[in-house]
Order: structure tokens, then sequence, then C-alpha cells
């Protein structure tokens, strides 16, 4: 219930991967905050998806699960922009 949080309090979120989506590390990024620059540390190729472990600049990873064929070509090590929609976040305890 966002009713109880208290303002400046830590609180944990939870974002699916599938709502996690992928694109090229750019400009515009930084105008987004809904997009985070993060760097990829491992791919998992799953049939018709591709699971993607990203670092964010704060070390924190998450995973991002894209469908077959990725939008774009990934690599480990690769800079990637990870848009992050705001609805899509489940507060967590």
């Amino acid at each position: 219930d966002a009713g109880r949080l208290t303002i400046g309090a830590p609180v944990e979120l939870a974002i699916r991967p599938e709502r996690i989506g992928v694109g090229p590390h750019g400009e515009e990024h930084a105008r987004d905050a809904s997009i985070l620059p993060g760097t990829v540390v491992g791919l998992t190729y799953l049939g018709a998806q591709l699971e993607v472990a990203a670092e964010l600049p704060g070390g924190q990873r998450v995973l991002a699960s894209v469908v077959e064929p990725s939008p774009i070509p990934l690599a480990v090590g690769q800079a990637i922009g990870l848009a992050l929609p705001p609805d899509a976040f489940i507060l967590l305890g």
C-alpha cells in the first residue's frame, strides 16, 4: 500500500524480466529516467527467448528476457539501455 510509505525511506521493488526493454545505449537515455545504462554480463539462449544479464553502474544486476531475434545484436561487455516502465514495478513488503 503506497499510503504507508515514508518519503526518503528505502523500498524494495521487483520487475519481471520480460517487462524490461533492451536497446542500444545512447544520449537519449540521459533525458529519460526510465531508461538506465547497463553492461551485458551474460547471455543465455532459451530457444524463443534470450535472457540478458546486465549490470547497472552501481553494480546491481538485472535480468531481462527478450524475444528472439533480439531487437539489437548483443554481446558480453556491450553497453546497452534498459527500459524500465514505471508501471511494471511491484512494491515488495
